[in-house]
C-alpha cells in the first residue's frame, strides 16, 4: 500500500491553516465529542514526513504528479504555533 504525502507547499497550508483557525477546529471538534489534540497532530506529521524522507519517498503535488520532499518541511512544523 502507498501512502502519498501532500508537497511542502500543501503542508505548509496545513500549518497555516492550524495556526489560524486551531482554536475554532478544536471548540468544533469537542462540539462533536470527537477527541484532538493538536500537538499529537502535528508530532504525528512529523514522523510520516520523517519517514518520507528518511525514505526518499516522492510526495503528491498534483493531479498524479509527485516531487521531491526536500527539507523545507521541517522548518514549517518547527514555526507552527
Amino acid at each position: 500500500m502507498t501512502i502519498n504525502r501532500a508537497a511542502p507547499v500543501y503542508f505548509a497550508r496545513w500549518c497555516d491553516r492550524n495556526d489560524r483557525d486551531g482554536d475554532a477546529l478544536a471548540a468544533g471538534f469537542s462540539k462533536r465529542r470527537v477527541v484532538q489534540d493538536l500537538a499529537i497532530t502535528r508530532r504525528v506529521a512529523g514522523w510520516a514526513y520523517g519517514q518520507a524522507e528518511a525514505t526518499a519517498a516522492r510526495v503528491w503535488e498534483q493531479s498524479d504528479e509527485l516531487v521531491g520532499l526536500g527539507r523545507g518541511w521541517r522548518k514549517l512544523l518547527a514555526t507552527a504555533a
